[in-house]
């Protein structure tokens, strides 16, 4: 169903608490891949890839969104865990709000939500015009 995406830091126990997460999802099938954007000379971020099978683009995440095989992609900042029932809502969404990007991240009166805290878009949008325009908020 979709493709996560992670546009890793120098934070190994982030992105396995991250990773921890999506395991019971990728059991069931909803997440199909995992594609870490990671910088360079990150061995530990290279060993947690080879530990759990995510796949590494060493690029930009931008390159990391255009490699991914499925039709949707869930952008998780490393350490993020999203909400429980996150995957009945991002399911819903795909069915009924197929054209909008959606997001969990806090947002306020002047504030949008940052793409770290997890957006949910087709393969073919971009993540940054995604924010732009205003995301439907999911709880």
């Amino acid at each position: 169903m979709l493709s996560v995406i992670i546009p890793t830091n120098d934070d190994p126990a982030g992105l396995v608490r991250t990773l921890a997460a999506l395991v019971p999802m990728a059991m069931d099938g909803f997440v199909k891949e995992v594609i870490l954007a990671a910088p360079a000379n990150q061995p530990s971020i290279i060993e947690i890839a080879e530990e759990t099978g995510a796949k590494i683009v060493e690029r930009s995440l931008q390159d990391a969104c255009a490699t991914a095989r499925h039709p949707w992609l869930l952008i998780l900042g490393p350490g993020k865990v999203l909400p429980a029932g996150w995957e009945e809502e991002a399911a819903r969404h795909i069915a009924h709000h197929g054209s909008k990007a959606a997001t969990w991240g806090k947002a306020g009166l002047f504030s949008r939500p940052k793409l770290e805290d997890g957006l949910l878009l087709r393969a073919d949008q971009n993540a940054v015009d995604a924010l732009r325009g205003r995301p439907r908020r999911l709880s």
